[in-house]
């Protein structure tokens, strides 16, 4: 994981470049904090582990139906708790070859 500035808010922002390799199946999530600090009725954070778990558990999902299943993961965590920041994600999979390979 990891984190920065805000992307495009401010226009003189420095930010770090990189770079991943992606293979065939590979999912990759981009999120916003909102998501990983919804909380439920005991003030408890979804936090990156339970986030971390999800994708795990739904890795071999499209990405329509990952980010599905992350949003639906999120909102029986915190279920009854109003939102209190944004939730803001992209999901990425990377397609599998048309000839096997």
């Amino acid at each position: 994981c990891a984190g920065g500035l805000l992307l495009g808010a401010f226009p003189d922002a420095s930010y770090e470049a990189g770079e991943i390799g992606m293979e065939p199946g590979d999912i990759l999530v981009l999120y916003t904090d909102g998501l990983t600090e919804a909380m439920d009725s005991h003030e408890v954070e979804y936090g990156e582990q339970r986030l971390t778990e999800c994708i795990l558990k739904i890795k071999a999902y499209s990405a329509e139906a990952a980010c599905s299943m992350i949003i639906k993961s999120v909102k029986q965590f915190s279920a009854g708790i109003s939102d209190i920041d944004d939730m803001t994600m992209v999901v990425i999979r990377a397609r599998e070859s048309d000839d096997g390979n």
